[in-house]
């Protein structure tokens, strides 16, 4: 160990100093000789008052004047003169004695920033002087004598100003400024000087005023000596001493104190083998220790603890005074054992000697900031950041007053009675608010400290040593500091009042003086002077030494405990204790536990009210600010972004106090109970010494619900505060454990905090076989031997903080039902079990035996260690392991908070409905939401508008089929009549299952929690078929749909699936249970027709789909209004999986629903429509979403699949029946409509005949008022046309209007549509009769024929025309073969496009033959027919009987049967059939073939054959027949060919002559040419035209013209003109009339007309 010694001369020498500069105002004072006080009154701003001053005391003085009584005082020479009157008297010879002061005061106050004024007072001097005198007098009389005055009660008061040449520096110079003495002489005695002294003794007042004046000057001059003297002396020294700690070199900056530190730490002489802990390097084993030691030791010493007096102050300053300072809290830094001589001053007045006994430092304790190892400054220094309240000097001196015995002393004799005045002084001076930062030098030896292992420290003599025996070297090596302020220095201990008064006053007035030039000095002061005394005396005589001087060392290790397990008995009881429970009793582990750690818990720590007070108290109270609770600002946090019922979601669990923590009684931590086993237990009692258990420990927890969203129907913001109150509980854990000794001994201190290396010394089963050891009752290393729980009893309670719902308020009053209902008593033991069992399995979730065994790889100081595996992460384990009890209770309290839940929130919806009358009390805004409009979106209130008539009326139909009652009797086969609306049997058959009940699978909604799995696996909702009244889709308007239903009884049951954390799964089922539900539905559906429309049918071939595709076109969907209401709610009930606590959790919940039931009632109607509602309407979009995208795409089959209708429209088993496949290819969507058509449809009814006619006659009831009846009224067909005819030109109008159908109804057995055929897997049978009963089929019309040429012709014929036919029988079968690709991909949208059915029929791939659809077998038939034709308003009078004459009802009958028969054996149907086939894949929208622009040239566009009138086209001769286009064509084109041909002969043969003409032929040919054409030229150019040739006569030049003009006007006259004109008279049905110019004949009408007949072609 390297020390550094210091020497004592050099430590005097500071204490020297430091008494110096404390001590010289006892120096000034004692100058000034100042007694007694008196106020001294200051009004100037820089003044400074002192209160709580001594008032002036009798005697004050006594020990000064003990002193001056036997004193005789010389004046010194230089005499004083008396001159009066021409008198004058020499005195000479004085002395004065039986000197006394009463008072004396020294007052100080600032002047300014650079003077303070000092004032002197003294009063109450009293002296008697006796002296020689000379008198010399008028007449030269002279004589000699003795003269004695007697003065009393004199006073004097002197002022000085002390100042300075700068207001930054101290002061330097004094000056008396005034003196005012007040003497009174009370009497003169001349003595010895013959007649002259009795004289004068006679006249002695004549004389008083001068020797006053005399007395009152020599006063003044005395004390002008002591101030500019003593006092400037005093200055100068005062100013030497502050100079030397207030100069430039005393502020060093930072980096001088970097560079100082750093060479202090070069400067440690290191030994060969030492290395030094490097505190830079934390990251290593060592350091990490170290600074988690560091940490864990700076943290203690910061705790917040209680003083006695009530306060709250650092742990350290606790610590400071039990262990480092004295009893008086003080730290000694000198203390000379026979004191020293720190001053000694001899005047002519006084001797004063100042002994010093002891400087200490007081302060130590007064810690407001502790930070003592902040990050190192180097590689072995360390930051520190320190506060104290004060640290101040308290010298202890011994002061010594004599009279002087100098021979220039003016004090002549003093008697030897009198003893000099001895004062034991304290003076003390300091700083306030002082904060400091300083380097710690720290020089560890890590090899010593690694070297350190827990058998050193097991004996309690050598704790210290050994820890202190690592350090190296411990050295401030710098210290700066900063403080707010001086403190007023003061001095105590005098015996003399007076003294001590004054002195006091010298005190003030120096720190006056000197404060701010103190405060500059003192950083300074405390690195030069205090810091070198700290590291000797505090570092070094305390940490690195003993008290006898000696360096530190650790205890060796037994090496003879090296065997064996630790016998806990032994190492943590006392020798007593551990005999008594089966130990050695002899300390073999040394008595650090035994008889210091554990006494030391047991009665400091774990003693009952020490540890409510002193430790849960003070940590409470650290903690939280209170003593005995916790708090715990954010204790869990969930967080939710954009989800479909809000926009965000807060979830937060803050401010959970456990208050009453400070109630802990017989707490026993790690107490033997055998070898291996420790018991722990703690026990609650907060009932002590009350009644109402109102001190309970209560744990509370705010619990925030924040919903968030404009249109959220869960927006809230409510802070409820749950608490729970325990007045007493107990919990007791006992560990088994096998701890090895050697492991114990040798455990490095290195590895203290690692957890692998406590787990490592565990001894093993194996280890413990292989030393022999006894048989141990548990075979495992680390274990929870036992465990017990317990509590008397709880309280719950709420409050709520803020709140938006005011059922908040209801929370508590709930949470208190439950506790009258017995809700602890009934759960006590239950959850007792809970908490155990929750304890146990967090344990037994550590697999602690696995981490036993992998310890040792993980454990530096292991043999077994492997640096290269890494640290598992150990992961909080999750509970398993739990009992059925266990899981069982968790549950039935999950329920029973389920039921309060719902109780909570129909309270809360009955004061919202209270607070907010007529108003919806949904939490989402009322905001209107707008709803989507457009051509596509299907208006509910005009259907036809898009569709047609007809859907209005199958909708109305629809409804009405769905609501009217039916005799369940005859459709169940039951024997008693019982009358239900349809729907209910509908429900029955196609949607309940056997028991009635409805089954919505719910995979995929499940939680997990607390070890358990709760899955939901299906809701089974019974009672639907219940319904005693509906009234089914309302339409409200052009987007709401209303329907409204009663219904006798409805229960729903929620399956679910538990899966304990034992791996078992059992089922559970919540039931609710309502009676007389009234149900109230308003929908709004915007239906977007087109999107619907491309839904294909092969998608909702299994009716599962048809939800998920049809919804598909739901662009919107709102319920706008959701009203339930239950006369009767039954408590909800729990069946399956509970076993213990079934009849616990129906008691609570009926307890609840019994108290509750009314509100519950009154709320679901507002819930439902409410929150509810919103929630359903916000979870549309998604449910939509999620429900559209199980669609499934259309079924492919074979390009040439063709439909086997009995497995398209039956069932598998009447398929298999008709020898069809039965396996459903097509699902069962049509096989599901065929039934509904042959049970609703073709099957016979209550009137013995097709159900078809009671539909029928509901439909045209709603039509016309009357059942079977059709009435179209006004005009069905209103055509009008021009007719043409020769000159002819007409306006013929055809109405056909009031078109009444009647007897529609009478449709009769047997009804068969689409009845499939075995064997046969495209062919259908269909048989249809009409009129069967007395009931005729009826036609009747108005029909209107009208024909006017604007001239004389104007017919107008009103006819009422009516057809009766009896008995019409139609059996047809057709073969039709249907493409099963065609059926699965048509879409919705074509549904009414007969043209896209007939597009499905498969046409033969070369188009040479067609078997797409044919007619195998057909029957008709019809009975009487009979015709009537009355004129209503007619023209021609006997209209009506040429029409009956025309048409005998007779001969129609025996046509139409004759001509259908004919017609259908002649094929012509089939053609008709076959043509609209073909003509369909033009005309189908979605067919690959369609054309918008196709035009049939087979047959009619199909319209014709549904019109019910005729036109007549405009008349004119129809083009020629095709060959004869062509003929003519052909003939032309030859006639152009031999023209053209001709030409080219002639041409060929001209130059064939001219190419046989000899040269000479050609030449004369040649010339002929040229004359001719010069001919020509020379005529053109010489000759005139004939009218203007001058040869020819005048007459004969006119006339020619003309005549021509003349012919030409003739022939074209001829032409144009009229030829010839017909007239026309006509008689029609008696009514005569005439058409004029019928026929007109012209020439160029006639070219037209034989051009258009035929002459274009020609």
């Amino acid at each position: 160990m390297h020390s550094t010694s210091t020497t004592s001369s050099k430590t005097t020498s500071r204490i020297t100093a430091i008494s110096r500069m404390c001590m010289f105002r006892v120096v000034v004072s004692l100058l000034l000789s100042a007694a007694g006080a008196q106020d001294f009154h200051r009004t100037e701003p820089l003044s400074v008052s002192f209160p709580n001053r001594r008032e002036l005391q009798q005697d004050d003085f006594a020990e000064l004047n003990a002193i001056l009584q036997n004193v005789v005082i010389e004046i010194p020479e230089d005499p004083p003169t008396l001159t009066s009157g021409g008198v004058t008297m020499d005195l000479y010879n004085v002395v004065c004695q039986d000197l006394k002061l009463s008072g004396a005061s020294l007052s100080s106050r600032r002047i300014s920033s650079r003077d303070v004024e000092l004032q002197v007072t003294l009063s109450g001097l009293d002296f008697t002087c006796q002296s020689r005198y000379r008198y010399t007098g008028a007449l030269g009389v002279t004589g000699r004598g003795d003269v004695i005055v007697y003065s009393r009660g004199n006073q004097a008061v002197a002022t000085a100003t002390v100042s300075s040449t700068s207001a930054t520096l101290p002061p330097t110079n004094v000056v008396m400024n005034s003196c005012n003495p007040t003497i009174q002489i009370v009497d003169i005695d001349f003595a010895n000087g013959g007649i002259i002294s009795w004289v004068l003794d006679a006249v002695e007042g004549l004389l008083r005023d001068t020797m006053e004046r005399l007395a009152q000057q020599l006063i003044c001059s005395e004390l002008q000596k002591a101030l500019q003297g003593q006092t400037k002396e005093f200055l100068s020294y005062a100013k030497k001493m502050l100079d030397r700690y207030s100069s430039a070199d005393a502020t060093v900056s930072k980096d001088a104190l970097l560079a100082r530190e750093q060479k202090v730490e070069q400067s440690i002489p290191l030994d060969s083998d030492v290395q030094l802990l490097n505190l830079q390097e934390q990251d290593t084993n060592t350091g990490k220790w170290i600074h988690q030691a560091l940490n864990k030791g700076v943290e203690y010493l910061n705790a917040m603890v209680d003083t006695p007096s009530g306060s709250r102050e650092l742990q350290v300053n606790r610590w400071l005074r039990d262990y480092v300072l004295d009893t008086d809290g003080a730290l000694v830094l000198e203390q000379p054992d026979n004191g020293m001589v720190v001053y000694e001053g001899h005047d002519v007045v006084t001797q004063t000697t100042i002994v010093l006994d002891r400087v200490k430092l007081v302060g130590l304790d007064t810690f407001t900031q502790f930070d003592p190892f902040e990050m190192p400054s180097g590689n072995y220094t360390l930051h520190t950041n320190m506060a104290w309240e004060y640290l101040a000097l308290e010298i202890d001196a011994t002061v010594t007053i004599r009279p002087s015995t100098l021979d220039s002393s003016i004090i002549v004799d003093s008697s030897s009675g009198s003893s000099p005045v001895v004062e034991q002084v304290s003076a003390f001076v300091g700083i306030r608010d002082l904060v400091a930062s300083s380097a710690l030098l720290t020089a560890i030896d890590q090899t010593v400290l690694e070297g350190i292992r827990l058998g050193s420290l097991l004996s309690t003599d050598y704790i210290m040593d050994c820890f202190m025996s690592t350090l190296y070297e411990l050295e401030w090596a710098s210290m700066t500091v900063d403080a707010a302020d001086v403190l007023t220095p003061t001095i105590s201990g005098l015996v003399s009042r007076g003294i001590d008064r004054v002195l006091s006053q010298g005190f003030d007035a120096a720190f006056l003086m000197y404060e701010t030039h103190m405060l500059r000095a003192a950083p300074s002061y405390f690195q030069q002077e205090i810091r070198p005394m700290l590291n000797q005396n505090l570092l070094r005589g305390y940490f690195l030494e003993d008290e006898n001087g000696n360096s530190r060392h650790c205890l060796p290790i037994l090496s003879w405990l090296h065997t064996g397990n630790v016998d806990f008995r032994d190492l943590l009881l006392t020798p007593e204790e551990a005999l008594a429970v089966g130990g050695s009793g002899n300390e073999p582990y040394g008595d650090l536990f035994s008889s210091l750690v554990m006494p030391y818990l047991q009665e400091k720590v774990l003693e009952p009210t020490t540890l409510n007070t002193a430790i849960v108290g003070s940590l409470t109270k650290e903690q939280s600010g209170t003593q005995g609770m916790l708090e715990f600002a954010n204790v869990f946090e969930y967080q939710q972004l954009g989800s479909a019922l809000y926009d965000y979601l807060d979830f937060k669990v803050s401010k959970v106090k456990i208050t009453n923590l400070d109630k802990l009684v017989d707490p026993l931590l790690l107490q033997p109970t055998d070898a291996n086993r420790v018991l722990n237990s703690i026990g609650l009692d907060a009932t002590t010494g009350t009644d109402d258990g109102l001190n309970a420990v209560n744990v509370t927890a705010r619990v925030m619900l924040d919903v968030g969203g404009i249109d959220s129907p869960l927006q809230m913001k409510n802070e409820v505060e749950f608490s729970v109150a325990i007045p007493s509980a107990s919990l007791s854990i006992e560990f088994l454990a096998n701890l090895k000794k050697r492991s114990l001994l040798e455990f490095p201190l290195e590895d203290v905090t690692n957890l692998h290396c406590w787990l490592a010394a565990l001894a093993t089963v194996e280890e413990m076989s292989k030393e022999n050891q006894e048989q141990m009752q548990q075979t495992t290393d680390l274990a929870v031997s036992a465990l017990s729980f317990s509590f008397s009893t709880f309280f719950l309670d709420s409050t709520c903080i803020t709140s938006s719902s005011p059922g908040c308020q209801s929370v508590s009053e709930v949470l208190h039902r439950l506790q009258q209902a017995g809700l602890v008593s009934l759960f006590r033991e239950s959850i007792i079990l809970l908490v155990e069992d929750i304890i146990l399995s967090f344990w037994d979730g550590f697999d602690v035996q696995a981490l036993v065994d992998a310890a040792p790889t993980y454990c530096p100081h292991s043999d077994r260690f492997n640096p290269q595996v890494r640290k598992p992460v150990q992961e909080l384990p999750k509970l398993s392991g739990f009992s059925s009890n266990t899981s069982e209770t968790i549950l039935a309290l999950g329920t029973i908070a389920v039921e309060a839940a719902v109780v909570i929130s129909a309270k809360n919806q009955l004061l919202l409905a209270e607070e907010n009358p007529g108003e919806s009390t949904s939490a989402s805004s009322a905001v209107p939401k707008s709803f989507p409009a457009g051509s596509d979106i299907l208006d509910w209130q005009n259907l036809s508008a898009r569709w047609g008539s007809w859907i209005d009326i199958t909708f109305d139909e629809f409804r009405n089929y769905l609501s009217t009652p039916v005799d369940r009797k005859k459709e169940l086969r039951k024997r008693t009549a019982e009358l239900t609306p349809r729907i209910n049997l509908l429900l029955q058959e196609y949607i309940l299952d056997q028991s009635g009940a409805m089954v919505v699978d719910m995979d995929g909604l499940s939680l997990t929690a607390l070890g358990f799995s709760i899955s939901a696996t299906k809701a089974q909702i019974t009672g639907l078929d219940t319904i005693t009244s509906i009234n089914p889709l309302v339409v409200l308007s052009s987007n709401t749909l209303v329907s409204t239903a009663h219904l006798e009884a409805l229960d729903v049951a929620i399956d679910f699936d538990v899966t304990t954390l034992l791996g078992t799964t059992e089922q559970m089922r919540l039931k609710y249970a309502f009676k007389e539900v009234d149900v109230q539905i308003d929908t709004k559906v915007a239906l977007n027709t087109t999107k619907v429309g491309h839904t294909q049918l092969g998608s909702i071939f299994d009716v599962s789909h048809i939800d998920n595709c049809l919804l598909k076109g739901v662009q919107a969907f709102e319920i706008s209004k959701l009203n339930i209401t239950a006369k009767e709610v039954a408590p909800s009930s729990i069946e399956g999986y509970f076993s213990e606590h079934q009849a616990t959790v129906s008691t609570l919940v009926e307890s609840l629903h019994s108290e509750y039931q009314s509100d519950i009632v009154k709320a679901m109607p507002l819930m439902i429509d409410s929150t509810i509602r919103e929630m359903i309407n916000a979870l549309i979009p998604d449910i939509l979403q999620t429900m559209t995208s199980g669609c499934p795409d259309p079924p492919q089959f074979k390009s040439d699949g063709l439909v086997d209708f009995r497995d398209f429209l039956l069932s598998e088993f009447d398929s298999e029946k008709l020898e069809g496949s039965g396996n459903s290819p097509y699902g069962n969507l049509f096989s599901l409509l065929y039934d509904v058509l042959e049970k609703e449809v073709m099957m016979t009814g209550a009137s013995s005949r097709p159900v078809l006619n009671d539909l029928l006659a509901t439909i045209t009831e709603k039509q016309s008022n009357v059942t079977g009846t059709i009435r179209v009224a006004g005009k069905a067909v209103d055509s009008q046309t021009t007719i043409q005819v020769a000159g002819l030109t007409a306006e013929l109008g055809i109405q056909v209007s009031d078109v009444l159908i009647q007897n529609l109804d009478s449709i009769g057995d047997p009804l068969h549509l689409f009845q499939p055929v075995r064997g046969t897997p495209n062919v259908l049978n269909n048989t249809i009769s009409f009129g069967v009963d007395p009931k005729p089929l009826t036609f009747a019309a108005t029909l209107t024929i009208a024909l006017s040429d604007g001239a004389e012709m104007n017919i107008r014929n009103e006819v009422n025309v009516s057809l009766f036919i009896d008995d019409v029988s139609v059996q047809t079968a057709f073969l039709v073969q249907v493409l099963e690709n065609s059926i699965s991909s048509f879409p919705f949208e074509d549904f009414s496009n007969w043209n896209c059915w007939l597009s499905t029929i498969q046409l033969a791939s070369d188009g040479s033959s067609f078997d797409g659809i044919k007619i195998v077998d057909q029957t008709y038939s019809s009975g009487n027919f009979s015709m009537d034709i009355s004129c209503n308003s007619c023209t021609s009078p006997d209209f009506d009987d040429l029409l009956m004459s025309l048409y005998a009802p007779s001969d129609v009958s025996a046509a139409i049967q004759e001509q259908t028969s004919s017609l259908l054996d002649a094929g012509f149907l089939q053609t008709i059939l076959e043509n609209l086939v073909f003509d369909s894949k033009k005309r189908c929208p979605h067919h690959p073939d369609f054309d918008l622009s196709y035009v049939s040239q087979t047959v009619e566009d199909p319209s014709v054959f549904s019109s019910l009138t005729f036109g007549l086209s405009e008349s004119g001769e129809s083009e020629k027949p095709m060959h004869f286009n062509i003929a003519s064509t052909f003939i032309a084109v030859c006639l152009c060919v031999v023209g053209v041909l001709g030409k080219l002969m002639v041409a060929r043969r001209n130059k064939k002559w001219m190419r046989s003409l000899t040269y000479e032929g050609g030449f004369f040919l040649s010339r002929q040419e040229e004359n001719q054409k010069a001919m020509e030229k020379w005529l053109d150019e010489h000759t005139t035209s004939l009218v203007l040739s001058p040869y020819i006569s005048k007459s004969v030049r006119w006339s020619v013209p003309i005549a021509i003009l003349l012919n030409i006007g003739f022939f074209l006259g001829g032409h144009l003109g009229m030829l010839s004109v017909v007239n026309l008279d006509a008689t029609l049905a008696g009514e005569s009339f005439t058409i004029n110019s019928f026929m007109e004949f012209t020439f160029l009408e006639s070219t037209k007309r034989t051009y258009e007949n035929g002459g274009k072609e020609m």
